[in-house]
C-alpha cells in the first residue's frame, strides 16, 4: 500500500504543473519522503527515491529546489544499495537519478566526489 501511495503522490508532482502548488505542501510531503526513505525495505527507498526525485523534477524555480540539496546524499545512497541488492531496483535508482541530473546538473554540482565514489561502486559492484 505504501508503495501505491509513493506512486500516486509521483503522478501528483508530475502532473502539476505549479511550483507554488508543490511548495505549499512541501512540508506534508517532505515528511512522507523523509518517513520512507527511512525504510527498511529496499522496495520502498527505491519507490519514495523515485516519488521524490520527480517531486524534484516537477519544481522549476532553483531557489525552492535548494531547500532540497541536503537530501542528495540519501539518493546517492539509496542508489547504490539497490544496485548491490536487487539489480532492477538498481536500475530505477540510477534512471531517476540521470533524470534529476539531467533536468537540474547545478542541483548535483557540489556532490561532484561522491557520485563518483557511487559510480566506483556501481563498477565494482
Amino acid at each position: 500500500m505504501i508503495k501505491a501511495q509513493l506512486y500516486f503522490i509521483e503522478i501528483i508532482c508530475e502532473f502539476s504543473f505549479d511550483d507554488d502548488l508543490l511548495m505549499d505542501h512541501k512540508g506534508l510531503l517532505s515528511k512522507v519522503f523523509e518517513t520512507h526513505l527511512g525504510s527498511q525495505s529496499l522496495d520502498v527507498r527505491v519507490c519514495c527515491m523515485r516519488s521524490f526525485i520527480c517531486f524534484l523534477v516537477s519544481i522549476s524555480n532553483e531557489k525552492f529546489l535548494k531547500e532540497f540539496e541536503n537530501a542528495f546524499p540519501v539518493l546517492l545512497q539509496t542508489s547504490v544499495e539497490a544496485i548491490k541488492q536487487d539489480e532492477e531496483a538498481g536500475r530505477t535508482a540510477l534512471e531517476s537519478l540521470a533524470e534529476l541530473v539531467e533536468v537540474h546538473p547545478k542541483f548535483v554540482k557540489g556532490y561532484f566526489d561522491q557520485i563518483l565514489v557511487v559510480c566506483t561502486e556501481v563498477l565494482l559492484a
